[in-house]
């Protein structure tokens, strides 16, 4: 059971495939938000898929209980009142959670790990594979995501079209989770130009969620550039296989700078200002260089800044 957003089930997904390969015999069923939903579509580790609808969820947990699943993992690493509903109304055999106060005397067991505060989420999260005694190399330490090979191989085709053998395809991602991820319009126009301009190899994808759609044909609009572009479809995995295709990524958004770290993309990430968030959610197994707003948002962060650290990367890494 996971209940979270796109990046938490990414690395979920990293636990969940460490299972499947110690224990290959398994059925596997995951518990999670509708929002996650889209992200399994192509996901082999799980038999089944159950999405949490509060509406339904009693329903459901009757079906399921008839079932007498053996063992609830849950891998909230907060303290989460519906894993101890969804404990209640499973009544597994055997259950395990992470210590906190709500979990230590409903699990059955309970994991101790490291502080929010100073630890990135899958070194958290890793510690239920020590629980379980299955091994893992520090360097496997990343995001796991699953999407269409037909997809990944149309977007291989699009990007030689566009960047040719030696050009170079940056994949800008202008979306993001929270308002507070968010960077000016012209911020990420002047930028796009100036990246432009350092090399006629760079090549720009930018890429968006749905509701960002008219932001996002308003700044190729004012680039003004054939060689910026934008995807021909608006699908989640779509957005993925771009990111997997490209040579680098810029975002504000978390997601996607796990997904460029499950595919082993380099990353430019831009962070708000809390340490935490920076310490749970920065790039994971690649070359990245994070810029964090050093008071609120990512719109404090200035352009020059982003600027000057991206043309040095640029510099060492084409």
């Amino acid at each position: 059971m996971r209940l979270g957003k796109l990046g938490d089930m990414m690395y979920a997904s990293f636990i969940i495939k460490k299972i499947r390969k110690a224990y290959p015999h398994l059925k596997i069923g995951l518990l999670t938000l509708p929002r996650s939903r889209g992200l399994f579509e192509f996901n082999k580790d799980i038999d089944y898929l159950f999405i949490w609808q509060p509406l339904t969820l009693p329903f459901f947990c009757i079906w399921q209980r008839l079932k007498k699943w053996d063992l609830l993992i849950d891998l909230n690493d907060d303290a989460s009142r519906r894993s101890i509903l969804a404990l209640k109304l499973l009544n597994p055999k055997h259950s395990v959670a992470f210590y906190n106060e709500k979990t230590k005397n409903s699990f059955e067991y309970t994991v101790k790990t490291f502080s929010k505060a100073k630890s990135h989420l899958i070194k958290r999260i890793a510690k239920i594979l020590d629980f379980f005694g299955i091994s893992y190399n520090c360097r496997e330490l990343r995001p796991v995501l699953y999407t269409d090979e037909n997809m990944i191989k149309e977007l291989k085709k699009e990007k030689n079209k566009i960047a040719c053998k030696d050009g170079f395809l940056i994949s800008v991602n202008i979306s993001a989770g929270h308002i507070s991820r968010y960077w000016q319009n012209e911020n990420w126009i002047n930028l796009i130009k100036e990246l432009l301009k350092f090399s006629s190899k760079i090549k720009i994808w930018i890429l968006s969620s749905p509701k960002d759609k008219k932001i996002k044909k308003y700044i190729i609009e004012k680039i003004g550039d054939n060689r910026v572009f934008e995807l021909s479809k608006n699908d989640l995995h779509y957005f993925l296989s771009a990111i997997a295709v490209s040579d680098l990524l810029i975002s504000p958004d978390t997601s996607a700078i796990h997904c460029a770290c499950g595919f082993g993309i380099p990353v430019i990430g831009l962070y708000p200002e809390p340490y935490w968030n920076f310490v749970s959610f920065k790039p994971i197994g690649v070359k990245n260089i994070v810029i964090r707003s050093k008071k609120g948002g990512v719109d404090s962060i200035g352009f020059n800044e982003v600027k000057k650290k991206t043309i040095n990367f640029l510099k060492k890494n084409m």
